[in-house]
């Protein structure tokens, strides 16, 4: 395991399970805002129909990733590894993206996005290094259980 505890307080399993659901919570607002920011699409203008199918992507992204989130929450609730591990893909996924975002927001309008990013990317990091070791723990759990499936018990 990479972290034994989660905020180097408190354990790791229920430490992910608070920041997953927190997560998850954001994720849907954020989808919430990005459906109900649509605009009629009677007088749209160019620059308004961008900004309406940008918000349908950000709908579609943040609905999918809580319902990943939802999906990794049950994957350590019923310690099966196979269903956190989407969601460590969504987080890399997310920091290259951001990344890339920052880089150009960096070149067309000012450096401090820089700092933004910073933070962000510190919080993603930290968070894809706590799910990681989730996902040990809970793939080492999975191979113990095998292990003692596969014993056979001699009777005398």
């Amino acid at each position: 395991m990479i972290v034994q505890k989660c905020c180097f307080c408190c354990n790791l399993k229920y430490g992910f399970y608070t920041w997953a659901i927190l997560n998850f919570l954001i994720r849907v607002s954020c989808a919430s805002m990005a459906h109900f920011r649509k605009l009629s699409v009677v007088t749209l203008n160019q620059v308004q129909l961008s900004r309406n199918m940008l918000s349908g992507s950000a709908f579609g992204w943040f609905l999918g990733t809580a319902l990943i989130v939802l999906i990794a929450l049950k994957g350590i609730v019923e310690k099966r590894s196979m269903l956190i591990y989407p969601y460590i893909v969504v987080l890399v996924v997310e920091i290259l993206v951001f990344l890339a975002v920052t880089i150009h927001l960096c070149m067309v309008l000012t450096v401090w996005y820089l700092i933004n990013f910073f933070v962000v990317g510190i919080i993603n990091t930290y968070t894809i290094i706590c799910l990681i070791s989730v996902y040990q723990h809970v793939r080492q759990m999975e191979k113990n259980q095998r292990q003692t499936e596969n014993l056979e018990f001699k009777t005398v």
